[in-house]
């Protein structure tokens, strides 16, 4: 590991090789997906380049702090899946409900209520916050294809996300309560 924190050439290559089959396994238990664990896998092994300096001997082994990013990771990879996979069959329900009524009924009111709520809560808060929530929940990129795609840090991307909907959950509650 301390090989690994200096950027020492070929350390990570020995311990992909020592703990590669462990983590995937614990990654594919967590996953029941096998090609997602393997992508998984991969960014894993990316974090613990950067993030070797990170690792702390007086907390446990190694293998410990491999599996605790691995799992961290498998989390937050399951958890996008899911909000995404809501918000496609979210999609397609209004789509097929639109299409099965083509007339303005009570509920496409609300929902264009709705929406126009949604752009003045988008509206109340700083714009980069609304560009990563935008991002992550209007066009359905994930937090870390936002991430790339605009060249920002993960954390970053995460901590906007998270500040913006608060911001609107609070600027929510001051429109219903003035």
């Amino acid at each position: 590991m301390q090989a690994l924190a200096r950027k020492q050439p070929g350390a990570l290559e020995i311990l992909h090789q020592r703990y590669q089959h462990i983590i995937r396994s614990a990654l594919v238990r967590l996953m029941h997906n096998e090609t997602e664990a393997e992508d998984t896998l991969q960014e894993v092994f990316l974090q613990i380049w950067t993030r070797a300096g990170t690792y702390d001997p007086s907390k446990g082994r190694p293998l410990g702090w491999l599996l605790t990013l691995a799992r961290r990771r498998a989390i937050d990879k399951i958890r996008q899946n899911r909000a995404y996979e809501n918000a496609t069959l979210r999609l397609g329900e209004d789509a097929t409900a639109a299409l099965s009524n083509p007339s303005q009924t009570e509920s496409d009111r609300d929902s264009h209520d709705a929406q126009e709520l949604l752009s003045r809560l988008l509206e109340s808060i700083p714009a980069l916050q609304r560009q990563a929530i935008e991002g992550t929940f209007l066009k359905g990129m994930t937090q870390r294809e936002l991430a790339q795609k605009t060249r920002i840090p993960l954390g970053t991307i995460k901590t906007r996300v998270e500040l913006g909907l608060k911001k609107m959950t609070a600027a929510a509650g001051e429109l219903e309560n003035p």
